[in-house]
């Protein structure tokens, strides 16, 4: 996200990691259109598949999207035919996102407020068409700044990062009871 345009990248992903660079591992950029204050691309598992779900930032009308990524590998922006999957409602202020497969949740790392507050809602999706279904929300009192990322990083535990230019990384234990 730049200037609240949404970009997602189709790349190569090997050969970025062997050369250390983007130069020529780039195979298509595809404008996020239909979002809202930017993307936060994350596989998904739906309906047997894995698609590319993507959530809004802003404060109010906020979706969670999921796109076909065989069209995506094509398309110059997600309005193109068929990239949409579908589209459900959502918080507002989401950061990222992170697919816990075995449980088939998605964790929405959120700001509780514009740029305050860590919130992590945990959406739980099922077979069919079935919207994701909100399982917890869970309001942290600390740390108070601006959450930007959240993973599950071993049995047990996750890690939250911040905007903050110190103290910006925080460990806790997973689930949270």
């Amino acid at each position: 996200t730049v200037d609240q345009q949404g970009t997602i990248y189709h790349i190569h992903f090997l050969g970025l990691t062997e050369s250390g660079s983007l130069d020529d591992w780039i195979y298509n950029k595809i404008i996020d259109d239909l979002a809202s204050n930017g993307t936060r691309p994350e596989f998904v598992r739906y309906n047997g598949r894995w698609v590319i779900a993507t959530a809004d930032y802003g404060d109010k009308g906020n979706q969670l999207r999921l796109y076909d990524p065989d069209k995506l590998k094509t398309a110059r922006k997600t309005s193109d035919d068929g990239v949409l999957i579908a589209a459900f409602d959502c918080g507002s202020f989401v950061q990222s996102m992170h697919w816990i497969d075995e449980t088939q949740t998605l964790v929405l790392a959120q700001n509780q407020t514009p740029g305050r507050g860590y919130r992590l809602t945990l959406m739980k999706f099922s077979d069919g068409d079935t919207p994701p279904a909100v399982e917890r929300i869970i309001d942290l009192g600390q740390p108070t700044d601006e959450l930007e990322g959240f993973a599950i990083v071993a049995p047990g535990w996750a890690v939250m990062t911040s905007a903050m230019k110190e103290n910006n990384v925080t460990i806790i234990r997973w689930p949270i009871d």
